[in-house]
């Protein structure tokens, strides 16, 4: 709930959307929380908000990465480096 609280409301907020959680749309995180804390909303409703809402937060991240010759070509060598243990 905490990123759903800090990040999705906000990042909503700023675009003047509401949160969509599942049938169900919210304006702000005080009207949400009293519902999820009373098992009307359930924790998989909210995973499935946070997944949607976390993937459109970074779409524009990997279409810069995607797009952008010399940012693909700086992954590229960031993946290069990776290690295992």
């Amino acid at each position: 709930m905490d990123y759903v609280k800090w990040i999705v409301f906000p990042a909503n907020e700023a675009k003047g959307q509401e949160v969509t959680v599942g049938s169900r749309s919210f304006k702000a995180y005080a009207e949400i929380e009293p519902l999820y804390l009373s098992g009307e909303i359930q924790p998989a409703d909210i995973k499935q908000t946070l997944k949607v809402s976390i993937n459109a937060l970074i779409q524009p991240v990997r279409d810069h990465f995607a797009k952008d010759p010399a940012a693909a070509e700086l992954l590229q060598k960031v993946r290069a480096y990776r290690t295992t243990k």
